[in-house]
């Protein structure tokens, strides 16, 4: 139960000062005063709140977002052929008699995350430090194959292979064979060791372990 106001007027008067301050002297000088009284509390003895929960706002007013040429047009445009292409290759997958799933509702839930990372954030080789090495998420994978198909990065033909990899030719070209797999790759990006399967403490210790020491 919080704490009864016994001086309502009093309330109103440390809050309408405190507003005073925020639009006459700005957020920053109200943030600083609001700090202080905090470190005086606290000093103080007094218990107070572990922490502050503020709402759930843009932490950018529009004043102080920067202008940028982006189209957001454009970038919509974008995020709905790449949801679109993403949803009717799950679903033209799981016309076929293999059981392969896809996972559509994880990419959906995320698109607008994934978008925002590839349109702005995510840096390629031309970078000056060099591109960025991202682990996505294997269950929004439609995603990510049908943005690279809209890219040019693959082919429709597969795009259209989604989860099919292990059974056709690609797979092979590719040294892809099964679920699980696993690849032990050095410090300069080789792959040094594949396994095919489950991994057993026998294994590990007669395999892997002793690669891993030995970088």
């Amino acid at each position: 139960m919080p704490n009864p106001d016994i001086d309502p007027q009093e309330t109103q008067e440390w809050l309408a000062a405190f507003k005073s301050v925020a639009r006459v002297e700005g957020s920053d000088r109200a943030h600083y005063i609001l700090n202080q009284l905090i470190d005086i509390a606290d000093k103080e003895g007094m218990n107070l709140p572990t922490g502050i929960n503020t709402a759930y706002l843009n932490s950018i007013s529009a004043d102080k977002q920067i202008s940028t040429p982006i189209s957001l047009e454009i970038e919509t445009k974008i995020a709905a052929i790449i949801r679109w292409n993403a949803m009717v290759m799950v679903v033209k997958a799981n016309q076929l008699p293999y059981d392969l799933g896809g996972h559509i509702a994880s990419y959906a839930s995320s698109a607008t995350l994934y978008e925002v990372g590839f349109n702005h954030f995510y840096r390629g080789p031309e970078a000056e430090q060099g591109a960025d090495l991202i682990f996505f998420q294997g269950h929004i994978s439609p995603g990510i194959y049908a943005r690279a198909y809209l890219e040019g990065r693959i082919s429709e033909a597969q795009m259209i292979n989604f989860r099919q990899e292990a059974i056709g030719k690609l797979g092979l070209e590719l040294g892809v064979y099964r679920v699980p797999e696993t690849f032990l790759i050095n410090q300069k990006g080789i792959i040094i060791y594949k396994h095919l399967g489950e991994i057993t403490q026998k294994i590990w210790e007669n395999d892997i372990k002793p690669l891993v020491l030995a970088e």
